[in-house]
């Protein structure tokens, strides 16, 4: 089934006028309220040409619609803009900067087809284009509170029985994601930490003494989003020695499990420094009171002993010409 979503026209206005009349009134149909409640689905027709005219008059700066057509019929709408008063009095939020979704319907006869959660990820895409990171969402039909469940999951508020006993409006307050998103967003994180193993000509070892914890250090600190651990090793080199080195070579890949989470920790060789080299070295000395160049016997006087093992490692990968991998569990 070939689906073309677009921006509406204005001589498409009488075609979805009709979709509004047959969802609405079906929708009605559904919650058992058509019978008694005829005219009020008639206004919200003609509150929801409203808000089409107003995406025509304003070029969709105050209203954004779009339809999906299959073989030159309209089939479904959807739409973004000023969300609606049930929402903003029962929300606290900066509505100036979210969003309400909306006009979110389907004929009757093309249910089931996909045809609404592929309106639903191209209006995404159009707040995504546009930078909105939030959107709001309100919906009072059980049949489609059933949809939007399995798309936004939990409502944010639940208003219980506002429409009648046992008929809830539900409110939902999301971030705007796509589909990957949401499942990159749902995979279990690992930190990831970097740092560098720096010689002197005399084949010590450069440590760093902290101002905020008795053991030492290597160059080095956590990996940051969207950086890698030789971004990250270069940046930390740059930070806290004031050096510009170029880093490629690991050394060391350690996988190490804690009681309350696991990390993957790098060491990546940084070379033997000259004595210009060190005499350049400057201190950021709210973080770091000293450093120094110490042989491995007392390297492990004055570190941790998971940053001990992993030196350790490190120093023999050189020697060795290889790059070593560790598991270790605290």
């Amino acid at each position: 089934m070939k689906v073309q979503i677009r921006r509406p026209q204005v001589e498409d206005l009488e075609e979805i006028r009709h979709l509004f009349s047959v969802t609405i009134k079906n929708n009605f149909r559904e919650e058992g309220i058509l019978d008694t409640l005829e005219h009020e689905a008639e206004q919200e027709v003609k509150n929801l040409i409203g808000t089409l005219q107003k995406d025509f008059e304003s070029n969709g700066t105050d209203e954004y619609f779009l339809i999906a057509t299959f073989e030159n019929k309209i089939v479904g709408t959807i739409a973004f803009g000023k969300p609606n008063s049930l929402i903003t009095q029962n929300v606290t939020a900066d509505f100036s900067q979210i969003p309400e979704i909306k006009c979110v319907y389907v004929l009757p006869s093309y249910h089931q087809q996909g045809i609404g959660s592929l309106l639903f990820q191209e209006i995404q895409k159009v707040l995504t284009q546009q930078k909105i990171t939030q959107f709001c969402l309100d919906c009072g039909y059980r049949k489609s509170q059933g949809f939007w469940k399995y798309k936004l999951g939990n409502p944010t508020v639940i208003l219980a029985n506002y429409w009648s006993s046992g008929s809830h409006h539900l409110i939902w307050m999301c971030k705007n994601q796509t589909e990957r998103e949401k499942y990159l967003s749902s995979l279990p994180k690992k930190r990831v930490g970097s740092g560098a193993l720096f010689l002197n000509e005399q084949n010590e070892i450069l440590l760093l003494q902290p101002t905020y914890k008795d053991t030492y250090e290597i160059p080095g600190g956590v990996v940051e989003e969207n950086e890698s651990p030789i971004e990250a090793c270069q940046r930390e080199i740059k930070e806290e020695l004031g050096l510009d080195i170029v880093i490629t070579k690991p050394l060391v890949i350690e996988y190490q499990k804690q009681e309350y989470d696991d990390c993957f920790m790098f060491i990546f060789e940084g070379g033997i420094l000259t004595q210009e080299q060190i005499n350049q070295i400057q201190l950021p000395l709210e973080e770091i009171k000293s450093f120094g160049f110490y042989p491995l016997t007392e390297v492990k006087k004055l570190t941790a002993q998971r940053l001990y093992n992993r030196i350790k490692s490190a120093f023999n990968a050189i020697k060795e010409k290889r790059t070593i991998y560790l598991e270790s569990e605290i």
